[in-house]
């Protein structure tokens, strides 16, 4: 099976190093939606007045997705 890997921003980069191995192309954009939530879930003050980007590479590097959160607070502005 394929390896992707799932990098992570939000206000510092997290690279990852060891991936994961899925089916393909759609099981890896799915996992990347579902982990996104869970980052979210976990630490919902994780992308307070910011943004939450998780980027999902192959093991070629080619980015197949990026999935973004981003907090806007009208009142803050």
């Amino acid at each position: 099976m394929p390896r992707y890997f799932f990098n992570v921003d939000n206000r510092h980069s997290e690279k990852d190093e060891e991936g994961v191995e899925l089916a393909g192309p759609q099981a890896a954009r799915d996992a990347a939606v579902v982990f996104a939530g869970e980052c979210l879930r976990d630490t919902p003050g994780l992308v307070d007045g910011g943004r939450l980007v998780v980027e999902v590479r192959d093991e070629a590097g080619a980015v197949l997705l990026t999935v973004i959160a981003e907090v806007e607070d009208p009142a803050a502005g």
